[in-house]
Formats: C-alpha cells, structure tokens, sequence
C-alpha cells in the first residue's frame, strides 16, 4: 500500500509530548488567553496552535464519541465525520463482507463502524494526516485488530479485490461546501466508474445532496437523523441495497452506548399528500430525516393524516397517534401573528415555558420571545406557519412519546 510520510508536526501531536500538554489542557480551569501564553513559553507557535485546535475539537466531538477526549482530529475531519452511532448504523448493512475499504476515509468515523465487521479493512484517504489520524482513533477505541492504510486517489484502488466499499467524497474540494455531486471529489461520474468495478458500495452524502436521477432508480436513498438532525444521506447500490429504487428514513437512538433505531419510514418519495384549509385537534411536524426524504406525503398518506400548509411539513389530524417519526402537539387555539394580541393571550394563561418553532415564515424566535414576554408557569408550544399567504400562531401541547404507551 501507499504511505506518504507524515509531516513532522503531525508526528509530534501524536506523540507523547503533545499527550500530556493536551492532559494538562483537558485539566487546565484558566482563562484561553493565559493557556496560549503558558504553551507558547514552551512550544512553537505552530505546535501551540495544534495542541489549543485539538483541544477544542475533543470537546466538540464528544457529542459524537465517546472516546472523544483520547481521539485525534483536524477541523474538517471532525466537521464532516459520521458519529459513532450512525457509524455502527451503516456498518451492519456490511456484516457479510469479509474484505472492506473505507474510501476518503478522513479521521475514522466510518471506520469504527466497519471494523467491527469486516475481518480486513483497508482505509485509504488522499491526506497522510487523516489516514494517521483514522488509524490511531481505532486504537483509541479498542479496536486492535490488523488495519491496512494507504495515502492514495480513491479512484486509483482496484475495487474488484474488496467485498465491498465505502466513501465519503469531498464535499468542500475547492474550499466551499456543495451539495451538487459533479462537483465532489471524487464526482458522480468517477464514483460511476468505481461502481462499475464493484457494485457493492455506499456512497455517504449531505442530506441535501443533489442526487443524480441515474443513481436513485438503482440504488436505495437512506436518511439518516440523530438528536432530531438529519446528519447525512447514504447511496446505497448492489448487494448493500435493500430496496432498489426506495427512500428510507432512519430516526436513531440519541442517548445510550448502544445503536437503536428508534423508528424506519420507508416510500418511493413520490406522494403528496391531501391538502385542507383546516387545522385538526392535533398537529405533526415530520423528523427531520422525513422531511430531507421527501417522506412527507407517503407518511401522511399511510396515516390518513392532511396538510393546511403545503409547504411546511407539518400535518394535522383529528386523532393523535405518537411516534419517533414525528413530534405530536394537541392544538390549543389557532390565530393571526399578531404579538400584541398573542402576548395578551398568553398572559392571561400564565403561560411563561414557551417552545417557539417556525415553518414558512421568516421569523427569529428570539424576537418574538422579547415582544411576547411570556411568564407563568404553564407551558405551551407556539407553531408559527403560513396558510392561504396569512401568517398564522398555532398554540399547542407537545405530547411526550412513550414507548411503553404507544
């Protein structure tokens, strides 16, 4: 395999003197400007600016794992890898591929997930620091077992030799996001090429990825959210596909060790659903993951449920039924937005633990909260939205999912 020696001041931020001046940070109670100070008495500039970098994405990444605090990471790797979770998501789709590759594999998130079911993975990224990085994270997350690396073009791998793969493409090759797959790194039309020397592949996107319309025919589109966000869209082909053609949506588990798929919504992506001027007793607002699918209308269908705001997402029905899929709220009053009326409302209810959300109306909830000035002790969840161009305030309950309710 390829290896592209690492620059020296990588070597040395995985090495053991940049350990214990990031143990002394992780302890550290002093103010930034002082810790900068006290580093760079005893460190270039440049290995003091890693060590504060890398301080300061272990604490961020410890929403995402929970080995956070030990891992390594650059800011991008860490903004564009999968978490822990999702990872192991993914990962059971590969459970009968003995041989893996991890394409573009940045600091390991993916990885986590694979290698614990492939018997031999390889992870291959164009950036010697991530491949470093992605392997070390492994071992910091126990994972002992042989891993192959190598510093190369994800289009140069001869993909017949794995059981099947995994890639996630640059999204930001010439600095800026996009969600337009012609312009990731490695495109659309080489991921084609890939694909045709192995199908058994996913192809992890932005939610909002433009997704080429040859690719959604044969390949299964899965939407995956997490802590009521969709974090990413993986492209499903060959094998690794369980329904050609189909869009899923997956809710996760957001607390605990272990992956739990809370709810699944599946459909062609292609139904809109009935349309009334009139709210129900009880509004739905869709996950997020729902909403990036385009499941919509097949979840509204399946439900009987309608809409009174056709671009919104939120649903509406007479009966309440609860469930991961979607957040239920009884509707409690319906009226023009208004702040000085709804204020008064309010007021006179005591309601002061107010939810503010919004949809198809241009709205900070800040400001709104500091015109309508709520206090009290009762709660309440405003749904602001547009119906027939008027801007309307749904006041609501929310209504707690249980699962051994339900």
């Amino acid at each position: 395999m390829n290896h592209t020696p690492l620059e020296p001041l990588d070597e040395w931020l995985l090495g053991d003197e940049a350990a214990s001046w990031l143990e002394h940070l992780r302890r550290a109670d002093q103010p930034p400007h002082q810790i900068i100070t006290q580093l760079r008495k005893h460190l270039t500039a440049e290995q003091a600016h890693r060590v504060m970098e890398l301080a300061e994405l272990r604490g961020r990444a410890a929403q995402k794992f929970t080995a956070a605090e030990r891992m390594f990471f650059t800011r991008v790797g860490y903004e564009q890898a999968s978490d822990q979770w999702i990872a192991r998501h993914k990962s059971a789709r590969f459970a009968n591929r003995r041989s893996v590759a991890d394409l573009c594999c940045g600091v390991g998130g993916d990885a986590l997930g694979l290698a614990g079911v492939a018997d031999q993975l390889l992870l291959v990224d164009q950036s010697a620091t991530m491949t470093a990085f992605a392997a070390r994270n492994l071992l910091e997350n126990g994972i002992e077992k042989q891993i192959s690396t190598s510093t190369a073009d994800a289009t140069s791998l001869a993909l017949q030799n794995y059981d099947a793969w995994h890639i996630d493409p640059d999204r930001r090759p010439r600095g800026g996001r996009t969600t337009q797959a012609e312009l990731h790194e490695p495109s659309d039309d080489a991921i084609d090429a890939m694909l045709a020397a192995n199908p058994n592949a996913a192809v992890k996107l932005a939610p909002a990825c433009e997704v080429p319309a040859r690719w959604t025919d044969a390949a299964e589109l899965e939407w995956v959210s997490r802590s009521g966000e969709c974090k990413q869209l993986v492209v499903w082909f060959g094998g690794l596909t369980g329904e050609p053609g189909g869009r899923r949506a997956t809710i996760l588990a957001a607390d605990g060790p272990e992956v739990r798929a809370l709810a699944t919504v599946t459909g062609a992506g292609d139904t809109l659903p009935d349309a009334a001027d009139q709210i129900g007793r009880y509004v739905m607002e869709p996950d997020a993951a729902v909403l990036a699918s385009d499941l919509v209308g097949d979840l509204a269908n399946r439900h009987q449920w309608w809409t009174f705001a056709s671009t919104t997402g939120y649903l509406t029905s007479d009966t309440a039924k609860l469930d991961p899929a979607w957040s239920t709220f009884e509707v409690l009053d319906v009226m023009p937005l208004k702040p000085k009326k709804l204020a008064a409302y309010l007021r006179k209810r005591g309601i002061g633990q107010l939810e503010i959300k919004h949809r198809a109306v241009k709205l900070s909830p800040k400001s709104l909260r500091r015109d309508l000035k709520p206090q009290g002790d009762e709660h309440a969840t405003l749904l602001v939205t547009r119906v027939l161009e008027k801007r309307i305030a749904i006041v609501a309950r929310r209504l707690i999912y249980e699962p051994f309710n339900s």
